[in-house]
This record gives structure tokens, sequence and C-alpha cells, in this order.
């Protein structure tokens, strides 16, 4: 008998009522030109205090009422948003593969996702031990078992994961921008 253990619990929620005005509040906030460091290829990202906008404050307030709605799903812990900042990658970019230290969860709400704009890559760090496992598909299926798994991006998906849980984004290979909006929670 297979006993899979040590599960990585994922939220997928999707989010009603996102006003058109929180995605060109970004696209127009990406023209002030302030940009911090992060793992992307050459995309834009905003800086990690997002969320303590005054100017961004209405789109906060329905960002967090989201997130808490989806992580009840998991813990009734309260949380506390961290850090959020806002990504774009245009076509050829990316994000290389790394984690979020020093918090509970992490998290992406997509707001531009036109087709072929690179998906959310997971990577299971057991992989390594198991290269020389001759484990069938099928099998391989049932127990989640693979190296990764990914989730294609969707406007409107939040996708919330345990923040030590190793990601990447995918090449965009659209001709249009791939706009998110990520974020770091720690629960209490």
């Amino acid at each position: 008998m297979l006993v899979p253990l040590f599960p990585s619990p994922v939220i997928h929620h999707e989010c009603h009522g996102m006003k058109p005005e929180l995605l060109e509040w970004i696209k127009s906030y990406h023209q002030t030109g302030e940009h911090d460091g992060n793992s992307s290829s050459c995309g834009w990202h905003s800086k990690y205090d997002l969320h303590e906008d005054k100017e961004f404050l209405l789109h906060f307030l329905w960002i967090h009422a989201q997130i808490t709605h989806a992580i009840l799903e998991i813990t009734p812990a309260r949380i506390e948003i961290a850090s959020m900042w806002a990504n774009i990658n245009g076509p050829t970019e990316f994000n290389m593969s790394h984690l979020h230290a020093g918090v509970d969860f992490s998290g992406c709400l997509w707001l531009q996702t036109p087709e072929n704009c690179g998906v959310l890559t997971f990577e299971n760090d057991n992989a390594l031990t198991r290269y020389n496992w001759k484990v069938p598909d099928d099998i391989k299926d049932e127990y989640h078992l693979h190296d990764t798994t990914w989730f294609n991006p969707q406007a409107g998906s939040m996708l919330i994961f345990p923040a030590d849980l190793r990601h990447r984004v995918e090449r965009n290979c659209s001709d249009e921008d791939r706009i998110s909006i990520g974020f770091n929670l720690k629960c209490s």
C-alpha cells in the first residue's frame, strides 16, 4: 500500500467582483517607474509595500477580503499581510525558481493573462531522491509523485500556497503583458 506523506495544500480561489479599475491602477502605478529586486528575468516588480499605499487602499481592502475568504479553507487563524507587490512580465519574460522565506503562505492574484503568458510551476523538492525510481505514470498521477505540477493563470483567479513551496513562472510566450499581484501572509 502506498501512503502519500506531507502533501502541500494549494488553495485555488475565484475572485468575484474584481473591477477593471484595479488593473488600470497597476498599469498607471507601473508608469511611476518604482521598481524593486525580485525573481523576474527582467520584468517589472513594484516595491513590496503596495498594501501600505494609501492610493491603493480600496483595491487592498477588496484583495484582503478575497484572501481572508480563501484562507478559511485551510485555517481559521488570523492572517497578516506581510508584503504585497505587483508584477508585470512582458513577452519573453519569466520568474526564476524561488521560495518565500520567513512567512507562512504566499499567493498570486492574476489580473491580466493573455493566452500562452506562462504557467505557474511548483517544484517537488522530494523529486531529487526519486529520479532512479521506475514509477509508472498512473501511480505518479494518483499519488502526486511528479517532479513538477503547474497552474494555468486566469484573470480573476488566486492561488495561495505554503511559502516554502518552490515555484517559478514560465516564459511569457504571448505578445502582451502578464499582470499579477503577489503577496506574503503570516498566520497568528
